[in-house]
């Protein structure tokens, strides 16, 4: 098999980006699939409780991701920068899209934390996430 070299992943995720913009509702339909198999899957496997979030918290990363392919696409050029010309790193955007990712794998990281440090540990994980929120 080949290796993946550094320009043929751009050249994928441009290939990627172009189709994303052009069939958004095709990429809904996907990301909506892949939901769906995390509800198929809970309960079925061991382990099944971890693996659907993970698979559910995908998905929702794949929605992020795509929704940001998209607003670029309709408004290039949209990067937010101070009165300098600096981008800001603590823009609103760049701060609600933090707190969205971490509400994304809320759920996974507590399940996670439960089953290697117990329930101690998973309180300890959201008192620390609520914090970060």
């Amino acid at each position: 098999m080949e290796n993946l070299s550094i320009p043929t992943l751009r050249v994928l995720y441009k290939h990627y980006v172009n189709w994303v913009s052009a069939h958004p509702e095709r990429t809904t339909d996907l990301e909506a699939s892949i939901k769906w198999i995390s509800y198929f899957l809970a309960g079925r496997i061991n382990n099944s409780t971890l693996l659907s979030e993970l698979i559910y918290s995908m998905s929702n990363f794949m929605m992020l991701f795509n929704d940001q392919i998209i607003l670029s696409t309709a408004k290039p050029n949209s990067v937010t920068v101070d009165n300098k010309g600096k981008k800001k790193i603590f823009s609103s955007e760049n701060i609600k899209r933090f707190i969205t990712t971490v509400d994304y794998v809320e759920v996974f990281v507590e399940i996670s934390a439960k089953k290697l440090w117990g329930t101690k540990g998973r309180w300890i994980i959201i008192v620390l996430l609520q914090t970060v929120k």
